[in-house]
């Protein structure tokens, strides 16, 4: 399919400087009409995948949503929206991200001649939200598993996690080789084949190919647990995904040996190392985990792109961003073999262990218990404990007795001698009484209402822990937006970018600094609060009012140092939340699997099991 804009929509009005752009929501509402909403002629008339609510389907990123769309010819398309404009706001920003888009889809050809990559074309009038037209990525929809979702199918399987490393390295050489690099490379923008043996890379925002050299660099820094800590946005070129593939091999070649691992150190979004360990290289948990697991495995390789790994998040600005082509150890095809025969072998001994095992169970199993013997041999736990107790054993006694006298009284009424006047009362007596005794009966059994108890505490254990799901979801949703601030690891650069964007209009604010100090200062290129350090040389401002905005100045540096301070501080408080509530989730889930035993063990409690106790030998 050849995607076109169409001339209709150069006429609509864009997205307007200042004025927040559409978020999911507002894309999903748009997209419901294709024909309305999109600009490209073909995709005008495809069908967008919906969920099972009848909703477009979404899979939202930190920077745009995508939908699926199937045309009529049977092709199916990724449909990225934005949900933020390039940079800045304004049209600037979005011409160069278009033309940065077009000289790439010329330069990779269409479809793209480099491995990795599928057809896509840029469309700078692509979804129509509200009046105004929105620029989207349409790209060919590429098959397979997300890196994540990937690793945790495959990791008991560590051939296929050494057959993914090998194919990270391919892609990656193959790309250098062609002076090209992705820029992001991360859990989301990696797509993996069944077998791992060959990958795709989505979301081209931050692609670099050799003719874009020179070009200003993406606002886009790349997800910031696969990136160097000092990655700046001049860090941009060939050798710009090295780093993300030294993590995400270095966590691959880990989980090759222990995929407890994963459990203990993955959140979702990452491959093991998280930003707070990048930023403190040989410190947290996950160095020294990787670190006893190649020790313990006698792993060269591993313990080799762990310490470049560390050395390179130790070595500060571009040395330590853009490695050198060698920083990265292959991975070879012995390796793999090694890797294979080992699996091989381990499950060779398991299964002659498990076959040993099951006939000793066999050569050892007593002849079978008669059944009152194996229900009081089923897993005893608080609930069932209580049930067989002396108090409750009682209590059972009492009320079957009570419910039989009950039930007594309403037989002698049947033999009691009347008048034919009273029989229709007693009848009428009968009917009503003996369903309400048998119901209060049954209602206030001590053994039904203990289940219910043991069922109230098994959904109450669950929701507990789709509770610690939402928290974490939130969690990570605000550590995701701390992480997207730049130079959160670098005062420095963090208060200056801070500076850069504050308006010198806001400088009007302060007494004594009208509109002509403004103007003077905006001739002399100040544009900012981050230019007033230059600001000293203007003989247009009086000293009084340069010592105001030399006031005005170290307030917006304050403010900028505390809100630096302040997320970091928030970022730590949020890593600590979220081990914990990881912590406190497993701690419900196997709370609920133990009441689950107990509630298979318990004995029924059904109005047969109460009937059957009623007319059983005291």
């Amino acid at each position: 399919m050849q995607l076109l804009t169409t001339d209709t929509a150069a006429l609509e009005p864009a997205p307007q400087r200042g004025v927040a752009w559409p978020d999911a929501v507002a894309y999903q509402e748009a997209v419901q009409n294709p024909a309305h909403a999109l600009g490209d002629s073909d995709l005008r008339t495809a069908q967008v995948v919906l969920d099972r609510r009848g909703l477009p389907l979404a899979y939202s990123g930190r920077f745009a949503v995508v939908f699926r769309l199937r045309t009529p010819a049977g092709e199916e398309w990724a449909l990225r929206c934005f949900t933020q404009p390039p940079d800045l706001n304004g049209g600037d920003a979005l011409d160069e991200r278009a033309a940065c888009y077009a000289l790439r889809e010329a330069y990779l050809g269409r479809p793209p001649r480099c491995p990795g990559f599928v057809p896509f074309r840029y469309l700078p009038r692509g979804v129509r939200v509200g009046p105004a037209w929105y620029p989207v990525l349409a790209m060919k929809w590429a098959a397979g598993d997300a890196l994540g979702a990937f690793i945790e199918r495959r990791l008991h399987e560590p051939a296929a996690l050494v057959d993914l490393c090998r194919a990270l390295g391919d892609l990656r050489n193959a790309l250098e080789a062609a002076g090209i690099a992705h820029g992001d490379w991360q859990h989301d923008n990696i797509l993996v084949s069944g077998d791992g043996r060959s990958v795709t890379l989505v979301d081209y925002d931050d692609l670099f190919v050799p003719v874009l050299a020179g070009r200003s660099a993406p606002g886009e820094q790349g997800h910031a647990n696969y990136q160097h800590p000092d990655r700046a946005p001049g860090d941009w070129g060939p050798g710009a995904d090295r780093f993300a593939h030294l993590v995400i091999q270095t966590g691959l070649l880990a989980l090759v040996h222990d995929g407890s691992l994963w459990s203990r150190f993955g959140d979702g979004e990452s491959v093991l190392f998280q930003r707070a360990d990048l930023l403190r290289p040989g410190e947290t948990l996950i160095w020294q985990a990787v670190s006893e697991t190649a020790r313990a495995a006698g792993d060269d390789l591993l313990a080799a792109c762990l310490a470049r790994l560390e050395a390179a998040c130790k070595t500060p600005g571009p040395a330590g961003v853009l490695l050198s082509p060698d920083a990265i150890p292959p991975v070879s095809a012995a390796y793999r073999d090694a890797v294979r025969r080992r699996q091989e072998a381990a499950h060779a001994v398991l299964k002659r262990a498990a076959t040993a095992t099951q006939q000793a169970v066999e050569a050892a199993r007593p002849a079978p218990a008669p059944a009152a013997q194996m229900v009081a041999e089923k897993p005893r736990g608080r609930y069932h404990a209580e049930l067989t107790s002396r108090e409750m054993r009682a209590l059972e006694r009492q009320h079957v007795w009570v419910t039989r006298a009950a039930g007594a009284f309403f037989a002698v009424l049947m033999y009691a001698p009347t008048t034919p006047e009273m029989v229709p009362l007693y009848v009428f007596s009968l009917a009503l009484g003996l369903p309400l005794l048998f119901g209060a009966g049954y209602g206030f059994w001590p053994r039904k209402k203990l289940l219910a108890v043991l069922n109230q505490a098994i959904e109450g254990a669950l929701s507990a822990a789709h509770a610690c799901d939402d928290l974490l979801d939130a969690k990570r949703r605000r550590l995701r937006d701390i992480d997207a601030t730049p130079y959160l690891n670098n005062l420095a650069l963090f208060v200056r970018a801070e500076l850069a964007a504050v308006s010198i209009k806001k400088a009007g604010s302060v007494p004594g600094i009208g509109p002509r100090t403004l103007k003077a200062l905006r001739l002399a290129g100040i544009e900012n609060a981050g230019d007033l350090a230059v600001f000293s040389a203007l003989d247009a401002v009086s000293e009084k009012k340069k010592s105001l905005l030399d006031a005005w100045y170290a307030d917006r540096e304050a403010r900028a140092t505390n809100r630096f301070r302040d997320l970091n501080d928030e970022r730590r408080a949020l890593e600590n939340d979220l081990r914990r509530l990881r912590q406190e989730k497993d701690d419900h889930l196997h709370k609920r699997e133990g009441l689950l035993s107990e509630h298979e063990a318990f004995p029924p409690a059904t109005t047969a099991a109460f009937v059957q106790e009623l007319l059983s030998a005291w």
